[in-house]
């Protein structure tokens, strides 16, 4: 449960009543019924400090892919949430592949943060940049920033080393 949404970091953080006690750890995925909305950033005993995608922060990049196709898919990189558009920014890492409005995006489970397959949105808007072979792809989230009070707190499956 959502305990506390500051107004002047509405977009940027929230506290969820879970912490330590309850097995919450730093970087785990956190997601409501509609998608990926961040991961937690700090925990205490009984709750965690979660960063959303939403906020203006530059080192909240997350590895995607792009469903081109049931069997086809393009690796990206969500660099930040533009407020004014109400999308993601992504950067594209496949510059071959044909993007189209409507394409689902996903978590990659690339970076070690996030597992793979967590929805992120769908491809919104496609900006071929000028003298360039770049293009911005913008994504419109899944999950709504502004109306929810749960959230499910993923751990990312990470298999044990033996000697």
């Amino acid at each position: 449960t959502v305990i506390h949404r500051p107004a002047d970091t509405y977009l940027n953080r929230i506290v969820i009543d879970v912490g330590l006690d309850q097995g919450v750890l730093v970087d785990s995925a956190v997601i409501t019924p509609k998608g990926l909305i961040g991961k937690v950033e700090s925990v205490g005993a009984n709750h965690s400090i979660v960063r959303l995608l939403s906020t203006q922060s530059d080192n909240n990049r997350v590895a995607v892919r792009i469903q081109l196709s049931p069997a086809l898919t393009a690796e990206a990189i969500l660099q930040r949430y533009d407020a004014n558009k109400g999308a993601f920014k992504l950067t594209l890492l496949d510059t071959n592949a044909t993007i189209s409005i409507g394409n689902t995006v996903i978590t990659s489970g690339l970076g070690g943060v996030f597992p793979s397959g967590l929805l992120v949105g769908t491809v919104s808007e496609i900006e071929q940049l000028p003298n360039s072979i770049a293009i911005n792809v913008f994504v419109t989230p899944a999950a709504d920033f502004y109306r929810f009070d749960y959230v499910l707190v993923i751990h990312r499956n990470i298999p044990e080393m033996t000697p």
